[in-house]
């Protein structure tokens, strides 16, 4: 009977998809080819550049039985409370500012978070005064948002 099991699957980071899946096939009758949601089989058992979410993996033996199962790619990005709270603390929610004297008010995840796009949109254009983000802040933000804004 042809088996198929994840060997190990790397977290993917951002901005950058680099996440893996590698499977193992067992029984069955050799050689095995290997597939990727609906992409096209090939011969080695390794997926690299993959973004977060889950895939379905398919092996198919020389006699054409296939296996299949689902795994899950994990995200590896920014958080709030490691990356973002700092940047935003430091550049944003500042006297005078979006700490209440500004609309809108940034001194929350709450408030961040609900914020998230108006955001990433602002310091692609203006924001803060000065543009005093540097392209990483910049990025970690972006990443933050895309992500669905993990606390």
């Amino acid at each position: 009977t042809l088996q198929l099991s994840v060997s190990s699957s790397i977290n993917s980071g951002c901005p950058t998809p680099n996440g893996g899946i590698s499977v193992t096939a067992a029984g069955g009758q050799e050689p095995y080819r290997y597939k990727l949601n609906s992409t096209a089989y090939q011969s080695q058992p390794v997926f690299s550049g993959l973004a977060a979410g889950t895939y379905s993996v398919a092996v198919e033996d020389a006699s054409g039985c296939v296996a299949t199962t689902n795994t899950t790619v994990e995200r590896n990005g920014p958080t709030f409370a490691v990356d973002i709270q700092a940047i935003i603390a430091n550049n944003c929610a500042t006297s005078r500012c979006h700490d209440g004297g500004r609309s809108p008010k940034l001194t929350t995840y709450a408030e961040i978070s609900a914020n998230g796009n108006s955001i990433v949109s602002a310091i692609n254009r203006n924001m803060p005064p000065g543009g005093k983000l540097t392209a990483t802040e910049i990025n970690l933000i972006t990443c933050w948002v895309n992500d669905g804004t993990p606390q």
